[in-house]
């Protein structure tokens, strides 16, 4: 099921019926794929935000989406008191964190049930 087509997401929600979402879909590839395609993974990881969306609209109660530490600021020292949000991710994984990180940044400003899990 290709979730980067808006229509594949009108599809699932019209035909099924869901309490809870768990979005782990990602492309994936390591540093090498991340610097030689950096617009493929910020433009399919970011399709999360439009899956997160259509949840909100279908009044879904909770929304689960996987980060990742590549969303956190190259600046970021651990342990640390800052907001990991606060910073531009290390440029070999920007474009994957990045997308990742608009996940968060959508729950906190549309109201949605949202719980976003960031592994380090």
């Amino acid at each position: 099921m290709n979730l980067t087509k808006e229509t594949v997401i009108l599809d699932i929600f019209k035909n099924n019926g869901f309490d809870i979402i768990i979005h782990l879909a990602a492309v994936v590839g390591g540093i090498g794929a991340n610097r030689e395609n950096p617009g493929r993974f910020f433009m399919i990881t970011d399709d999360g935000t439009m899956l997160m969306e259509h949840a909100r609209l279908n009044d879904i109660q909770k929304f689960v989406a996987v980060g990742t530490i590549f969303a956190t600021p190259s600046s970021l020292q651990f342990p640390s008191g800052r907001e990991p949000l606060d910073g531009y991710p290390e440029e070999t994984n920007a474009p994957y964190g990045l997308a990742k990180k608009m996940l968060l940044v959508q729950s906190l400003h549309t109201g949605s049930n949202t719980a976003l899990i960031r592994f380090s």
